[in-house]
């Protein structure tokens, strides 16, 4: 199920404890043949598939990604660590405010690992509730 879907009945009638999904990539040059939007297209077909096997809630990717590397490359767009960071932060502290405490991030951008991290340790220290953080750049 998709969260933008929802209306103000449904989102309040929701199961809690359902998992809540949140796909996280980058526009950034990936060489001439493949699209400025291939880290966010990936982590949203990961997301998907994951929604097809457990009970979940969708939510919008973020587009957006930390591209230190690609950063001078034409066409890239580059978040600065910190807003990426604050921005991912705020999307999940309004998920948990919501009620939802089964959250899981899944990232496909290598550098916006750190700010993830980052998130996630933040989220647990301020609220007491663990955020899964899947990367699939994991060795």
């Amino acid at each position: 199920m998709k969260y933008i879907d929802l209306n103000f009945d449904s989102i309040k009638k929701l199961d809690k404890k359902e998992f809540v999904l949140l796909p996280v990539g980058s526009i950034e040059v990936h060489g001439p043949n493949l699209p400025l939007g291939s880290d966010m297209y990936i982590a949203e077909a990961f997301t998907n598939l994951i929604g097809t096997k457990i009970k979940s809630i969708i939510m919008p990717s973020v587009p957006y990604g930390h591209a230190d590397i690609t950063k001078k490359i034409f066409g890239t767009i580059n978040m600065d660590h910190d807003i990426l960071t604050n921005y991912i932060y705020n999307i999940i502290i309004n998920l948990i405010n919501l009620g939802f405490e089964r959250i899981v991030i899944i990232n496909i951008h290598r550098d916006n690992e750190l700010a993830i991290k980052l998130v996630v340790d933040r989220i647990f220290r301020d609220t007491s509730i663990p955020v899964l953080f899947i990367n699939l750049y994991d060795d």
